[in-house]
C-alpha cells in the first residue's frame, strides 16, 4: 500500500475514532508489523510505500497484560487486529 492509499483509508475512518496519532501496519494475517505516525504519513511522497516509512522497532504487550497494570491509553499488541483499526502493509 502506498501513502496515498493509506491516507484515503484513514480519511474514511475519521468518523469512527476520536483521535488518530498512528496508523498500525498489518500483514495479510492481521498481525502487527509496524506503525507510521500521521505526521510522517502526511509529509511523505504520495507514491511511496507505507513500509518505507513504518517503524518496526516498538514495545508491545500481550493481550492478557493490557488490564489494570497498565496506564497506557493505547498499546499495540502482536495479536490479530480488526480490519478497520489499521492499514495493511
Amino acid at each position: 500500500m502506498v501513502i496515498d492509499e493509506a491516507a484515503a483509508y484513514l480519511r474514511r475512518q475519521t468518523g469512527q475514532v476520536e483521535t488518530i496519532y498512528y496508523a498500525y501496519v498489518l500483514d495479510e494475517d492481521q498481525r502487527l508489523q509496524g506503525f507510521v505516525s500521521i505526521r510522517d504519513l502526511l509529509s511523505g511522497r504520495r507514491d511511496q510505500p507505507v513500509r518505507n516509512l513504518m517503524r518496526t522497532r516498538f514495545q508491545s504487550v500481550q493481550e492478557q497484560d493490557t488490564g489494570a497494570r497498565w496506564t497506557l491509553r493505547k498499546a499495540p499488541t502482536r495479536s490479530k487486529w480488526p480490519q478497520e483499526r489499521a492499514c495493511k502493509q
